[in-house]
């Protein structure tokens, strides 16, 4: 079973308390969040023969959605 972002981040967060470290592993959590919202848009609206081509369409939704910085 897969782990959610926020899942991975508190399990990486425990015993880390060097800002740094911190820092990396919450920009790691923000992509893997990132890939999962983009991979359940495209398992929720397209068929598997249009899946891989419908990515750009996905990424665009995301960054539409919550506003990439």
């Amino acid at each position: 079973m897969k782990q959610t972002a926020v899942e991975w981040l508190l399990d990486n967060l425990k015993g880390n308390l060097n800002i740094e470290e911190v820092t990396n592993v919450t920009e790691q959590a923000k992509k893997m969040e990132k890939e999962q919202i983009i991979d359940a848009h495209i398992e929720g609206f397209y068929s598997p023969p249009f899946r891989k081509s419908r990515r750009g369409e996905a990424e665009d939704y995301y960054s539409k959605v919550f506003k990439e910085k």
